[in-house]
């Protein structure tokens, strides 16, 4: 098959969506698809990138950019596929290449990341667009694929799940690469490389620190670490993003400029160890701007517990893998007390470890999401979703 992939974003960009697309399109190449990923660049003039094993990416110049909304006219003039694939939501970009989908008669499917949660203005502008070109776009889909049914049930699919008594939304859950993220040599073995103490009790959070990704919550775990008595509990927050001096800011206003450090320059091959190294991984957001939370699959497919909030999506992946805990979202009592139980209670973290493991590797490897993906893609190109 020959795929296209739209996405607003992908690595070396820091963020879920872009990261799943990459896993996702690596994986079709692996199987002899013919994929091209469509996005966007900083610079001044598009960019082509081939390389082996990788899909053929072409990163569009853009004439207005604004957070991870985008206008490349370019991507009007995209080449002929049997399929595309859109990673929504993905504004601007991602609707010009949708016409470039109906005027080609072109079959399309959806991933449906997350509902779009911003503030002021911007989120009257989101949701006006959603109304509106994200609607169609949506009801033209062949299909839609959420990442959990929990999510698509409390989020803006819920209108579209059904379409004259057929179910027009499937969940597909985000994958894991397993030989990538896995338990290593032990604990001790990624101190030692990352230069940790061996006695602390480290607390991880993976994730962007842009203002798009205000929702992550940050603020709520340093506010948690604070309560924290211990000078042995050290808190590591793993990304970057123009957040990064006011939440810098933060640490230092709560006493914990010793306690917290920010690396913000860790690379792909580097952030396991940052999972080994840590007692617990945590996702502290706080709106449905998060719906799943792959970082949560990556800590658990280490062997390191999780702590996350009780939203929809992310709620999903806690309980089916039954290695972590969850706290209402914005409650920095309950999770300092959830964080300074698994901090002390070394047989519950262990139980959890085992637990989230073995669950991951059942149902969220990377092979397993391709092989649904695939059956989609055939599905849809002999007409079983018309």
């Amino acid at each position: 098959m020959n795929i296209a992939h739209v996405c607003a974003t992908y690595p070396p960009y820091q963020g879920g969506t872009g990261r799943v697309c990459q896993e996702q399109c690596r994986g079709l190449v692996a199987r002899g698809h013919e994929v091209t990923v469509y996005t966007v660049t900083d610079r001044g003039s598009t960019v082509y990138e081939l390389s082996v094993g990788e899909p053929f990416v072409v990163r569009y110049a853009t004439i207005l950019r604004f957070g991870n909304a985008a206008l490349p006219l370019d991507q009007l003039w995209c080449k002929r596929h049997d399929l595309f694939h859109f990673h929504y939501p993905y504004y601007g970009g991602g609707d010009f290449a949708w016409v470039r989908a109906l005027v080609g008669r072109i079959p399309y499917v959806v991933t449906y990341h997350q509902d779009v949660k911003l503030q002021g203005a911007l989120n009257a502008i989101a949701k006006a667009h959603h109304a509106t070109a994200g609607r169609f776009l949506l009801a033209g889909a062949r299909t839609v694929m959420a990442t959990t049914v929990d999510y698509a049930q409390h989020s803006k699919l819920r209108p579209l799940l059904w379409r004259s008594g057929v179910p027009r939304v499937i969940a597909i859950p985000h994958g894991v690469d397993m030989e990538r993220f896995s338990p290593g040599p032990g604990q001790d073995a990624a101190r030692a490389a990352l230069g940790w103490n061996r006695t602390d009790r480290v607390v991880l959070f993976v994730g962007a620190l842009d203002t798009a990704h205000y929702f992550k919550g940050v603020p709520v775990l340093l506010e948690a670490l604070a309560r924290l008595n211990g000078e042995t509990v050290r808190g590591v927050i793993v990304g970057h993003g123009d957040l990064l001096p006011q939440l810098r800011e933060r640490a230092r206003h709560l006493g914990l400029a010793e306690r917290v450090v920010f690396a913000t320059d860790v690379d792909d091959q580097e952030l396991p160890l940052y999972y080994r190294g840590s007692d617990v991984t945590v996702l502290p957001s706080l709106t449905q701007g998060e719906a799943f939370g792959v970082v949560l699959l990556e800590s658990l497919a280490c062997g390191t517990p999780v702590v996350a909030s009780d939203i929809p999506g992310v709620r999903s992946v806690v309980r089916d893998t039954g290695g972590g805990m969850l706290v209402p979202a914005g409650d920095v009592e309950a999770l300092a007390k959830r964080l300074g139980q698994l901090l002390s209670e070394e047989s519950l973290r262990l139980e959890m470890r085992k637990r989230g493991l073995a669950r991951v590797r059942e149902c969220y490897t990377w092979s397993h999401v391709l092989d649904r993906l695939e059956m989609v893609y055939q599905d849809v190109l002999a007409g079983e979703y018309d």
